[in-house]
């Protein structure tokens, strides 16, 4: 799901013609906009590629799938939070977007964080030493 959305992201200015709408605005912020939305897309496409990376490979149990997968898991928390805190603005005939982008969010940190908590637990069962 971070991939698809990062992959979504780098085409998001065009499929809504942000250049239209920042004619006015110093040509530092509008650099800035682009640059953020382009730059955010490279990392979740990054971080994607990589939690598919620690779910493909054996190194599950390694402290970097545990940053990986906590970390996009923690993304992803965040995401939600910030939805339900400062909600998407749409008009309310598109109220569908808006609950879907908070059905989406949810989603992947679902996604992300019961593996992570998996990890975790597994992490500590392998750690614990069998006493006689």
């Amino acid at each position: 799901m971070s991939v698809a959305l990062a992959l979504y992201h780098f085409f998001l200015p065009l499929q809504f013609d942000w250049a239209k709408f920042v004619g006015e605005v110093p040509g530092q912020i509008r650099w800035a906009l682009f640059a953020i939305n382009f730059f955010f897309s490279v990392l979740l496409l990054v971080v994607g590629l990589c939690v598919v990376a620690t779910a493909w490979n054996s190194f599950r149990n390694e402290p970097l799938a545990l940053l990986v997968v906590g970390g996009a898991a923690s993304f992803w928390l965040a995401n939600f939070a910030y939805l339900m805190r400062f909600p998407f603005p749409v008009p309310a005939s598109l109220s569908a977007v808006q609950l879907g982008l908070e059905a989406f969010s949810a989603t992947s940190f679902l996604l992300h964080g019961v593996p992570f908590g998996w990890l975790v637990a597994e992490g500590a069962r392998l750690r614990r030493v069998p006493t006689d």
